[in-house]
C-alpha cells in the first residue's frame, strides 16, 4: 500500500514541513508502507531523497499551481504504488484544492499547526501543544488528531534516554534556514566568551567569524547527527519550530528566538510551561545579550533540570508512529481485503500479521522458515535471506490477494499461517501453514490449519479454501483432513529437479 505526501520545504519555506511529512513516513515503513512525496521546492530537484538509510521517491513541481499536473501524478502513482491515503502539509493550500483532493477517493489526512483547515474534509492533524478539539468545528474525535502527543519526530528521536546535566557540554545554535539580518552572527557576536564551546549548524553556507571555542557546520546534518548534537549540548539557541520540539524531546533547555510570526503561540505555551524562555526577534539589536542573561540563568542544577524534565515529559517521540497507526486504521478499515493485513484471534489463539511484527518477531520467523524440518515438508525448500524476507514483506504491504501470521498459543510462538491468491470475487485462496519448530508439542497441525480456516471464513467471508502437500507429509495430510479438508486430486510436478506427487485438498464453507 502507497501513501502519498504533499509538501513544500527549502527556500523561504524551509525544512520544518518536510521533516514532519519524513517522520511519518518513517513510522509507516514499520508497517511495510510505501511513501512517495510531491514536493514544492525551489531548491531541490533529484528523484529521491534519504535520511539515515530511510528513502523514499520524491516528485518535484508547484503542486498548488500546477493542479492538471497534481491530479495526472496522483492517478499515475494509484494504480503504480497502490495509494490509499494522501498527507498534505502546506501552509499554502486553499480550501477548493482541499475538496478537490477528499474526492479522489483516498483517505486524506491534513496536518495543520496553524488551525486553518477547518473545512470538514479528511482528517486533520494539529500537533501544537496548544490544540484541543474545541478549535474544530467541522471535525469531530473521529476526524482529528490534536495535541502535542501527535507531533511526528524523526525515528532518531523516538527512543533515547536523555543524559543528565554534568553529562552535556556546551551550547548549540540553530536557527534552521531563516537566518536573515545576520541574526547568528550577533548571537554569536554576543555569546561567544560564555565559557563553554559553542556548536553552529549554519545551513546557509553563509560566512560566519567566530572564535576558536565556536565549531561552524555548514554541511547536511542528519536527523541522527541533530539528535547527538541536541542530546549532548546543555543548552540550545533555536527558533520555535521543529528544532524546539526534537530539544525537548532530548531535555534539552532551549532559548528561543522567532523567526516567523506564526511561531508566536508555540512558543509562548512552550514559555508558560516552564520548558524554554524566549529571548526575541530574530532581528532585534539587543537579541544577543538577552540570549547570554538567558544562559546565565540556566546555570542553576535545579532550574535546568526543571525544565529538562518538563520537555521530554511533553514529548515521548511517538508522534509519528500515533498518526501512522491512524492511518493505517482508517484504509485499512475501508476495505475488506485489508483483512488481510490485521491481527486476528481464531480458535483461541493470536494471529499477528506479519505486517506488525517487531524486527525481533521476523528474525525469529525467518529462521523457523529456515529449520530443516520446515523446509523438507515445505513445496518451496529454498533457504531465504533476510534481504528475501524484506523484499517479501514489502510486496505484501501492497497486496490485496495475500495475508500471512504468526500464530501464538499461550504466548508460545505455535505456527504460521498464509492465505494467499486470495479472490473476493470467487470467495477462494489457498492455504499455506507450518508449525513453529520451537513449540514443544506435537500432533498440533490440524488446530493450525483450522486457524486459518477461521480467518478465511468468519472473517473474510471467503467459501472455499485450498491446500496441498507433498505425498510423503503424512502429517500434512492428517492434520487437513483433520481440520475437515477433503481430497480434490493429485499431480505430478518437478520440485528441486525431483519428480513429485502433490495431493491436492479443498474445504467448503
Amino acid at each position: 500500500m502507497g501513501i502519498l505526501f504533499l509538501t513544500e520545504g527549502a527556500g523561504n519555506y524551509g525544512m520544518g514541513h518536510i521533516i514532519r511529512c519524513e517522520a511519518v513516513a518513517q513510522a509507516l515503513s514499520e508497517y511495510w508502507r510505501e511513501s512517495i512525496f510531491i514536493i514544492d521546492s525551489p531548491e531541490f530537484g533529484a528523484d529521491s531523497r534519504s535520511d539515515e538509510g530511510f528513502a523514499y521517491q520524491a516528485i518535484y513541481f508547484n503542486w498548488k499551481e500546477d493542479c492538471t499536473r497534481l491530479f495526472k501524478e496522483i492517478e499515475r502513482l494509484r494504480i503504480l504504488h497502490n495509494l490509499q491515503a494522501l498527507l498534505v502539509d502546506s501552509y499554502y493550500i486553499d480550501g477548493t484544492l482541499l475538496k478537490r483532493l477528499s474526492d479522489t477517493g483516498l483517505a486524506l489526512f491534513v496536518m495543520d499547526d496553524q488551525t486553518i483547515y477547518d473545512y470538514g474534509y479528511g482528517t486533520v492533524i494539529n500537533p501544537t501543544i496548544t490544540a484541543t478539539k474545541a478549535d474544530y468545528n467541522h471535525h469531530n474525535e473521529d476526524s482529528l488528531l490534536a495535541g502535542v502527543r501527535y507531533m511526528p519526530l524523526r525515528e532518531a528521536f523516538w527512543d533515547l534516554e536523555p543524559p543528565s546535566y554534568l553529562e552535556r557540554r556546551g551550547v548549540l545554535v540553530t536557527l534552521g534556514g531563516s537566518d536573515t539580518h545576520e541574526a547568528v552572527q550577533n548571537i554569536i557576536n554576543a555569546i561567544q566568551d560564555y565559557g563553554e564551546h559553542i556548536t553552529v549548524i549554519n545551513p546557509t553556507g553563509s560566512h560566519i567569524e567566530a572564535g576558536g571555542n565556536v565549531t561552524i557546520v555548514t554541511s547536511f546534518v542528519s536527523s541522527l547527527r541533530m539528535q547527538e548534537y541536541i542530546l549532548h549540548s546543555r543548552m540550545i539557541v533555536c527558533a520555535g519550530g521543529g528544532t524546539l520540539i526534537e530539544a525537548a524531546r532530548c531535555g534539552t533547555p532551549a532559548v528561543v528566538v522567532k523567526v516567523a510570526e506564526n511561531q508566536d503561540i508555540n512558543i509562548k505555551a512552550w514559555c508558560y510551561l516552564g520548558y524554554c524562555s524566549y529571548a526575541g526577534l530574530y532581528w532585534e539589536l539587543a537579541l544577543g545579550d538577552r540570549i547570554m542573561k538567558e544562559l546565565r540563568d540556566f546555570e542553576d542544577h535545579i532550574h535546568w533540570r526543571k525544565a529538562s524534565q518538563v520537555g521530554n515529559a511533553l514529548v515521548d517521540g511517538q508522534g509519528g508512529r500515533r498518526i501512522a497507526e491512524a492511518i493505517i486504521e482508517m484504509t485499512e478499515g475501508a476495505a475488506r481485503q485489508n483483512k488481510l493485513h490485521e491481527n486476528h484471534e481464531p480458535c483461541g489463539l493470536i494471529a499477528k500479521n506479519f505486517l506488525r511484527a517487531n524486527h525481533k518477531e521476523h528474525l525469529e520467523i525467518l529462521d523457523a522458515r529456515n529449520n530443516e524440518k520446515v523446509r523438507l515438508g515445505s513445496i518451496n525448500r529454498n533457504l531465504l535471506s533476510m534481504e528475501q524476507h524484506q523484499a517479501f514483506l514489502l510486496s505484501l504491504g501492497s497486496s490485496e490477494s495475500a495475508g500471512y501470521w504468526r500464530l501464538y498459543k499461550n504466548f508460545l510462538p505455535f505456527g504460521v499461517i498464509s492465505l494467499t491468491a486470495v479472490d473476493f470475487n470467487a470467495g477462494s485462496a489457498v492455504l499455506g501453514y507450518y508449525k513453529d519448530p520451537s513449540y514443544p508439542e506435537r500432533h498440533v497441525g490440524a488446530e493450525i490449519v483450522a486457524a486459518a480456516v477461521e480467518i478465511a471464513f468468519n472473517v473474510l467471508g471467503l467459501s472455499v479454501v485450498y491446500a496441498e502437500t507433498l505425498e510423503n507429509n503424512k502429517a500434512s495430510m492428517r492434520a487437513m483432513e483433520g481440520a475437515g479438508f477433503r481430497p480434490s486430486g493429485v499431480e505430478k510436478r518437478i520440485i528441486g529437479g525431483n519428480m513429485a506427487m502433490i495431493h491436492r485438498y479443498e474445504i467448503v464453507h
